[in-house]
């Protein structure tokens, strides 16, 4: 998480993917999410990658309820997950975990 942080955190990951939010939309502390936005920088594009230069050309996020690991957390990105091993409903879960 420290790594995260350093290299501009949420605002970064958000203005990453500002062409896919809605940039008129309120912000919680005033103005819009889009002057949220201006100026962002990004420190480290290994820890924030842009969305030109993933880390793997497929991938997904599997999220684990209980503790099936407790001192790993329980989010864990999987290379290569299909989207047909995706379970349908809220996607909180692959099939077979």
């Amino acid at each position: 998480m420290e790594e995260f942080f350093n290299a501009g955190g949420l605002p970064v990951v958000m203005s990453r993917l500002a062409e896919r939010l809605d940039l008129n939309a309120p912000a919680v502390e005033g103005g819009t999410i889009g002057d949220r936005l201006e100026g962002v920088a990004c420190y480290d594009d290994e820890v924030i990658r842009p969305l030109d230069n993933p880390l793997a050309a497929e991938g997904g996020i599997m999220v684990f309820e209980g503790q099936p690991r407790p001192r790993r957390g329980h989010h864990q990105a999987i290379r290569g997950l299909a989207a047909a091993d995706a379970a349908s409903g809220k996607g909180s879960c692959v099939q077979g975990c």
